[in-house]
């Protein structure tokens, strides 16, 4: 996956001129553990909710959770907006995952799936996924430069373009309706590096020498 590249070597740029290099190991866990672990994990954990109990359409956030919204758009578009202006890509994804680790973290306390056991916590299910979508979207659109297609397909999920940062400044709005969740990305399976690996020998060999005529 050419997004997975992307995001890899994205990590490991500062702005200046570097020798990157390819560790394959190192490629799996980083992959696995911030666009499956963290990133789209935001959105798997909560979309089967709003489509179920609430017909795909999200609520009105209350003003404790437009504050985290805002709280959260503010720090990325201050932080991440001037590392991209000096081409440290490796800070906008260390900024992008510290957020996301905050809302992951916002979602264990919150708990949807034990809320939504419980017929009369179904505003605070509502509300939380909702503001989990919104904080996703908000991630995907800061990613977007670096995993475009990993974005788009974020985008078509939640049935809501960015064409610029200044797109996310406020969450999707109550009524807003996301489309059914598939799988955005799958986990990096070490088999199939391996693989790979095997199957690119050959045409890394060097090409046998020419026999005099």
């Amino acid at each position: 996956n050419p997004d997975y590249l992307r995001y890899y070597y994205a990590g490991k740029s500062s702005g200046g001129v570097e020798d990157l290099g390819l560790n394959l190991d190192d490629f799996a866990l980083r992959v696995n553990a911030d666009l499956v672990g963290k990133f789209v994990n935001i959105a798997s954990r909560c979309a089967g909710f709003v489509s179920k109990f609430f017909d795909g359409r999200l609520a009105q956030l209350s003003s404790a959770d437009l504050g985290i919204y805002a709280e959260h758009s503010a720090r990325l578009h201050a932080r991440c907006r001037a590392a991209y202006d000096q081409r440290d890509f490796g800070l906008v994804l260390r900024e992008v995952m510290a957020v996301a680790d905050s809302v992951n973290g916002l979602i264990a306390e919150r708990a949807p799936w034990v809320l939504a056991k419980d017929e009369s916590k179904r505003g605070e299910l509502h509300a939380i996924c909702s503001l989990a979508l919104s904080l996703f979207r908000l991630l995907a659109a800061w990613l977007k430069p670096i995993v475009p297609a990993l974005a788009q397909a974020s985008e078509d999920f939640l049935g809501a373009s960015v064409r610029a940062f200044e797109d996310v400044a406020e969450p999707l709005p109550a009524g807003h309706a996301i489309n059914p969740f598939s799988a955005l990305a799958t986990r990096v399976d070490p088999k199939q590096v391996e693989a790979m690996v095997d199957a690119s020998k050959d045409t890394l060999a060097p090409a046998p020498e020419k026999q005099p005529a």
